[in-house]
C-alpha cells in the first residue's frame, strides 16, 4: 500500500493528560505495583497495553510522529493528512507534521464547533474547540 493512501485521518489522544484505559500488564490485574518483571517480552505487545504518555511531552511527541511517518510512507503524492487535536499541543503537533511532510505542503488550520443540546451547552461551556491540521 506504500504511495498509494490518498488521505489519512488521525485523531490521536488530545494530550500528555490522557486519561488511558489501557492496563499497564498484561498477565495480571493488580497493577499497583508497576513492576516490569510482569510485562510480555514481546515487545510490539508492550506498546499496545502500555501507557506510555505517564513518560512525557516528549514520549507523546515521538508516538505522533512514528504515526506520522508511516503515514508519510502510506500517501501518495497528491494525498491528504489529516490531525485531530486540541489547542494543548497544537503547535507542537505542527512542527512535528511540518518536519514529517515539510512545513510548505501545510494548507490549513481548521477549527470547529461541536454542537450539542442546549443542556449540554451550558455544561460543555469551558470545552476546548478541537481542530484539524
Amino acid at each position: 500500500m506504500a504511495g498509494q493512501v490518498q488521505m489519512i485521518y488521525i485523531d490521536p489522544p488530545y494530550g500528555i493528560k490522557y486519561g488511558s484505559n489501557f492496563q499497564p500488564f498484561t498477565n495480571k490485574r493488580d497493577v499497583k505495583d508497576r513492576s516490569d518483571a510482569d510485562l510480555t517480552q514481546e515487545p510490539e505487545m508492550i506498546k499496545a497495553f502500555r501507557d506510555t504518555w505517564e513518560l512525557g511531552i516528549h514520549s507523546y511527541l515521538t508516538y505522533l510522529r512514528d504515526r506520522l511517518l508511516l503515514a508519510k510512507d502510506l500517501l501518495s503524492e497528491s494525498g491528504s493528512v489529516f490531525v485531530q487535536i486540541s489547542d494543548e499541543n497544537l503547535h507542537h503537533v505542527r512542527e512535528i507534521m511540518d518536519e514529517v511532510f515539510g512545513a510548505s505542503n501545510y494548507v490549513a488550520l481548521l477549527i470547529y464547533k461541536k454542537t450539542f443540546g442546549l443542556v449540554l451547552q451550558k455544561q460543555r461551556a469551558h470545552q476546548i474547540q478541537p481542530a484539524l491540521l
